[in-house]
């Protein structure tokens, strides 16, 4: 099993470390090579972004699409989930995010070419979710984070993340910046009569034990630990009832996040269990109309 480093929150938390030594104070991830080409853009026009996405991104990060949209300066980190982000152009100069779980409304927010927020380019949409003035716990300073979004020829969501931050501590001077990618599908995905989506689901306590993982104490016995909260890309044959998990994370009650190995996915076919998580699941995506 290895770390999911996820994405890295904006804030002066990246700034402390990078100032502690713990992180370098300069990530640059460039686009990965596997990934097709995202289509240009008519410029001044961010229409063709519009569409139903999975809050989670390809990787499984534990940090999802909802949270880089709607991040504000000083973020200790995500905290805010969705089953599904719709990005819609309700106005031809204004950009609308919304995050649903199940049919309630978890966040929202507007970008608008009026209050400069949103750019509309041919390479992509240009937002800030975040920037301005940090202070606080010996911490002062400024932080900015943008986002270029943009579609791959099969309908995923691609966002370049740029953050900055310069400030001290107390007297310690700190700054940094990172540019990393992320890729978001459609929230149902349609091959050869399977169709696949993103889950996130959060369990109670003790509900789901963990086994030994990397991130426990050194020194003395093992905490037991449960399942906090798990995202997977599940599979679904609507036609014969069947399911399957394609690949999964999981957020662990003392706070690590595991990215299971590759090697054990796709799982094998299985019927569904009445009343499961996968059960519940599966009932609105295969009643919904094929995209």
């Amino acid at each position: 099993m290895k770390a999911n480093p996820g994405h890295a929150p904006a804030g002066r938390a990246s700034w402390l470390l990078c100032a502690l030594g713990v992180l370098a104070c300069q990530e640059i991830q460039e686009y990965p090579a596997d990934w097709a080409s995202p289509v240009a853009m008519a410029a001044g026009d961010c229409s063709s972004l519009g569409g139903t996405y999975a809050d989670v991104d390809s990787a499984g990060s534990i940090a999802g699409l909802l949270y880089l949209l709607t991040q504000s300066p000083g973020d200790g980190g995500p905290s805010t989930h969705a089953d599904r982000v719709v990005i819609s152009v309700p106005e031809p100069d204004t950009l609308s995010i919304v995050g649903y779980r199940d049919l309630a409304v978890v966040a929202q927010r507007r970008y608008s070419l009026r209050e400069r927020s949103l750019d509309c380019r041919p390479d992509g949409a240009v937002v800030v979710p975040a920037r301005g003035v940090l202070a606080g716990q010996g911490v002062i300073g400024y932080a900015s984070v943008r986002l270029a979004l943009s579609r791959d020829p099969q309908g995923y969501l691609v966002v370049k993340s740029e953050e900055k931050g310069f400030g001290s501590y107390g007297p310690i001077p700190m700054g940094g910046s990172s540019r990393t990618w992320s890729r978001f599908q459609p929230y149902v995905l349609e091959r050869e009569g399977i169709r696949y989506a993103w889950f996130r689901f959060a369990y109670e306590p003790g509900r789901r034990p963990g086994p030994p993982h990397q991130g426990r104490p050194a020194n003395g016995a093992p905490r037991d630990t449960w399942e906090r909260e798990a995202v997977e890309h599940l599979a679904f044959d609507c036609a014969h009832g069947l399911w399957r998990i394609d690949a999964r994370s999981v957020l662990y009650s003392d706070m690590v996040a595991i990215t299971e190995p590759a090697a054990n996915y796709p799982a094998p076919w299985q019927p569904l269990t009445p009343l499961s998580d996968e059960s519940q699941a599966m009932q609105g995506i295969c009643a919904q109309s094929a995209p």
